[in-house]
């Protein structure tokens, strides 16, 4: 149940994520059916997926307290989605400036990892919250390069004001900036498979 938002480019990094993990109790079945609504933008409303959940059995646990985002020092800022299972899957992505790195885990085991330079936004949420994302950053991204960094902050922080009403998302988010170039980036964080590349970057992490 996740919403990160991450642009890289010559003026830095800006990174935004919300606070929401939703926890499913139930048939496997039924928790599917749940799931499947809310990820495809059928259910609109808190209100609306406890009314489901109570129909289908299945219980729901609404925590808002996960900070998915952070800034790990004045020149790299990270965000991270989690998918809990039998396995634990982690994408993380890290960000300084004009570069950014997309790291697949598996429980403790990294699968595979990206490096891109340049420019770009990264999204990672459900398939609806992508959607509305990238419908909201479609007429302003391409301008982001020519931005000051703060309004590209600001910017950022307005579609999570703009999506809050989804229950998926938090009403309380954090954005982190940074305008700072870290030359040890591989080094630091383990990455070493270099991929250049500009544009969106999507995924259906939840």
């Amino acid at each position: 149940m996740s919403l990160i938002i991450c642009y890289y480019g010559k003026n830095g990094a800006v990174i935004g994520g919300d606070r929401r993990q939703i926890f499913f109790r139930g048939e496997e079945q039924k928790r599917k059916i749940l799931e499947e609504k809310l990820y495809s933008g059928e259910i609109t409303s808190e209100d609306e997926l406890y009314n489901l959940a109570n129909e289908l059995n299945v219980k729901i646990i609404i925590e808002d307290n996960r900070e998915k985002v952070r800034k790990i020092s004045d020149s790299v800022v990270v965000g991270e989605v989690r998918s809990l299972g039998i396995d634990a899957k982690r994408r993380r992505v890290y960000a300084t400036k004009g570069k950014c790195a997309i790291v697949d885990i598996l429980n403790d085991t990294v699968t595979n990892q990206v490096i891109k330079e340049g420019f770009g936004l990264v999204i990672l949420g459900n398939r609806f919250l992508k959607k509305m994302a990238e419908e909201e950053l479609k007429s302003v991204a391409k301008l982001f390069p020519m931005m000051p960094i703060q309004q590209i902050e600001d910017k950022i922080k307005e579609i999570f004001e703009k999506l809050k009403w989804h229950p998926t998302v938090s009403k309380e988010f954090d954005v982190y900036s940074i305008s700072r170039y870290e030359k040890n980036f591989e080094r630091l964080y383990g990455i070493y498979d270099e991929e250049k590349a500009l544009g969106f970057y999507q995924d259906s992490f939840i």
